[in-house]
């Protein structure tokens, strides 16, 4: 699956959001390789989508989002859409635009959905579907994708107001079938069992260069031993740290990178969505490990990755692989595409974001305040 476009409006904070992961124009010498489907190349798409931005600029509410729509999507959890539907009004919609291979064509298609929470009593919402259409078209060999777009028809559709029978399994049924991948920061530990132990093994000594290996433990429902050269040693049963104290922050974060490229190697054509996992890892790993990530995605895969640390501006990513979100004060989520600022594949970049082009550095002006919020304290001011 390659997801295009999203619109999202009243779901968490995005009102009237829109992302695009299309690009128009071809980049010559990229380092991400394959951002077009296979024998349709005028049909480019985003692999890497590096997203940055300011604290609760929207990052992780977006990975979030994404989430739920899959898992309604592919599992009919209404029940994650209602958690999401924004406390300040009762509608919300969302449209994505997806491709999906299916036999040997590959098909585009729209998901158009409106919903409306309806408050039975205090303590108890229901979501209800409003609306739902799906469209569809299936791509030629010279397509483009705003040229796709344009031949559009509607496959399915529900409506209540028009008091059609309500079919909306069935239409979701049409573009099931697909898989993802989401990792955020609250969920570090290994949750299924890792295929491939060497590579576990190299990404955790690297983190901590006293850590000897990693082994299996037979007969446990994913039980992992780590070994020190101390001969200490930590389990992992079933994603639970047993004695966590042992283990730095980075290295605990290490585990959450690791059921992702173990992943990424297992199945590596489906969304990934890596959610700051390295707020308590040296940039040089973050780089590092990011490319080993852009070198095992297959080629229909897409990498979402948020992060703050700014070196990775200095990765001669094509422009067009970073995406910068910013939140207004009356509390809209905009986007922010440099290649629409920026004409050409710009290396300095990251001055841009240091001189807040983007809009992207939290306005410290508050925390400066303290001081004299103190000074005036201590002199009795107030």
């Amino acid at each position: 699956m390659i997801i295009m476009r999203l619109k999202i409006d009243n779901f968490y904070s995005f009102k009237d959001f829109e992302i695009n992961f299309s690009y128009p124009r071809k980049v010559k010498n990229s380092l991400i390789e394959h951002e077009f489907i296979e024998k349709i190349p005028n049909f480019r798409f985003k692999k890497l989508n590096i997203i940055m931005g300011a604290n609760s600029a929207g990052k992780t509410t977006f990975g979030k989002m994404l989430r739920n729509i899959f898992n309604f999507i592919a599992k009919q959890r209404v029940d994650l859409l209602l958690e999401a539907v924004n406390k300040e009004g009762t509608e919300a919609m969302f449209e994505l635009d997806i491709v999906l291979k299916e036999e040997n064509k590959y098909n585009l298609y729209r998901l158009n959905v409106v919903v409306e929470k309806i408050m039975l009593n205090e303590d108890d919402e229901h979501l209800n579907i409003k609306k739902m259409k799906l469209s569809k078209a299936t791509l030629n060999k010279n397509d483009s994708y705003e040229r796709a777009i344009e031949r559009l028809d509607v496959v399915k559709k529900y409506s209540q107001e028009e008091n059609e029978k309500n079919e909306t399994e069935k239409i979701l049924d049409e573009i099931n079938g697909f898989g993802w991948f989401f990792n955020f920061p609250q969920s570090n530990n290994l949750t299924k069992k890792i295929k491939n132990l060497n590579v576990a093994s190299n990404i955790l000594k690297t983190f901590d260069n006293t850590i000897q290996n990693i082994k299996e433990i037979e007969n446990t429902e994913n039980g992992y031993q780590i070994i020190f050269k101390n001969r200490d040693s930590v389990l992992l049963q079933n994603g639970k740290i047993v004695d966590r104290d042992i283990l730095s922050s980075g290295t605990e974060e290490a585990l959450g990178i690791i059921f992702a490229i173990d992943q990424m190697i297992q199945e590596p054509d489906r969304p990934f969505y890596i959610d700051e996992k390295f707020s308590h890892a040296h940039s040089e790993l973050e780089k590092s490990i990011l490319s080993i990530m852009i070198d095992i995605m297959g080629n229909e895969s897409q990498l979402f990755f948020t992060t703050h640390n700014s070196d990775i501006l200095t990765m001669n990513f094509p422009t067009h692989s970073f995406t910068f979100l910013s939140k207004r004060e009356d509390g809209k989520i905009n986007v922010t595409y440099p290649e629409d600022m920026i004409k050409r594949n710009d290396r300095n970049l990251i001055n841009y974001v240091k001189n807040n082009v983007f809009d992207t550095i939290p306005d410290d002006e508050l925390i400066y305040d303290i001081i004299d919020i103190i000074n005036n304290k201590r002199k009795g001011v107030i």
